[in-house]
């Protein structure tokens, strides 16, 4: 029987409660509302088996799960709940990446946003 609602697991609500929870003490303006901009770059601890001596202070590439777009799709929901944007459809272009960190790094996301109040593209004909 489908009630009409997406499935929340429990360990993402509960990334959610910590991540809506960092960002609001983060944030002390107005939502932000019109043309927004986001690049987001994900960096998570390097496994132990990936480890080598000429790489543990460079960022690698991370090729494996989870997902790149389900990792943004996290965050845009998270800087919707935590109302840091009015609504994340306002983002018209996103940059994403996941790596593995430098051993410096630690697990973490950066998160840039930039809004545009007169974003605009001259279109030219047959373009």
């Amino acid at each position: 029987c489908r009630s009409g609602r997406a499935y929340m697991p429990d360990n993402y609500r509960s990334w959610m409660a910590i991540a809506v929870d960092a960002l609001q003490k983060q944030w002390a303006l107005e939502p932000l509302t019109g043309p927004t901009e986001a690049r987001l770059i994900f960096l998570v601890e390097c496994p132990k088996s990936r480890l080598k001596k000429s790489t543990k202070n460079k960022r690698i590439p991370k090729d494996t799960a989870p997902d790149l777009d389900n990792l943004i799709k996290s965050v845009l929901d998270a800087l919707q709940s935590a109302e840091i944007l009015k609504n994340d459809s306002c983002i018209y272009r996103i940059a994403g990446e996941k790596w593995y960190g430098a051993i410096s790094d630690g697990h973490h996301t950066i998160i840039q946003l930039s809004t545009h109040k007169k974003a605009a593209w001259a279109a030219t004909p047959g373009g």
